[in-house]
């Protein structure tokens, strides 16, 4: 099993994970900048929710046919990039188009991460796909404490910089894993 690959694998499924966890926390903010409703809001999440849904078996289909690794680095630039945005803009239409590109990073880098850690793992595969796991894992025991770390500091007015953090965070590690 090649751990280094695992644990850089496993470092970006958190960062993906964050992208993704991110959006809810900051529909408080778009409902009070921007008036929506509550169904309004949910539908910016099922937007990227369902998009992700949809889009990750075609690119499990696509995976198992040949070998995309750079969707590692186009799939945490997407989420983050979309999520970023998505507090520029003050167009419900548009905050719900960032967050479907956001939906269709997570799904291009979780497909490929996976088929990576079953390549890398050799004969272990429970124990690599374990690994990687804990990098979504992570995400979901500590999401309230990074939400509220990012989000607190914030008004309705400038929702955008916790998302921007974690999207140079997954520049960085994207643009490092596509050069390794």
């Amino acid at each position: 099993m090649k751990h280094r690959d695992i644990g850089l694998l496993s470092i970006g499924h958190l960062v993906t994970d964050i992208n993704q966890g991110a959006l809810p926390a900051m529909l408080l903010f778009f409902i009070s900048a921007y008036d929506l409703s509550y169904a309004a809001a949910a539908g910016i999440v099922f937007a990227a929710n369902m998009t992700s849904s949809i889009v990750q078996p075609l690119f499990g289909h696509a995976a198992d046919r040949f070998s995309k690794p750079w969707l590692l680095s186009a799939g945490l630039m997407l989420a983050g990039i979309g999520l970023a945005l998505s507090g520029l803009f003050q167009s419900y239409e548009w905050i719900v188009f960032l967050a479907v590109v956001s939906g269709i990073g997570i799904a291009a880098y979780h497909t490929e991460a996976a088929r990576l850690v079953n390549f890398a793992a050799g004969t272990k595969k429970g124990t690599a796909m374990s690994l990687f796991g804990v990098g979504g894992h992570h995400w979901v025991r500590h999401r309230t404490t990074y939400n509220h770390r990012s989000l607190a500091r914030m008004g309705a007015k400038r929702n955008t910089n916790p998302s921007l953090t974690s999207d140079h965070n997954g520049l960085g590690y994207g643009v490092s894993v596509f050069f390794v």
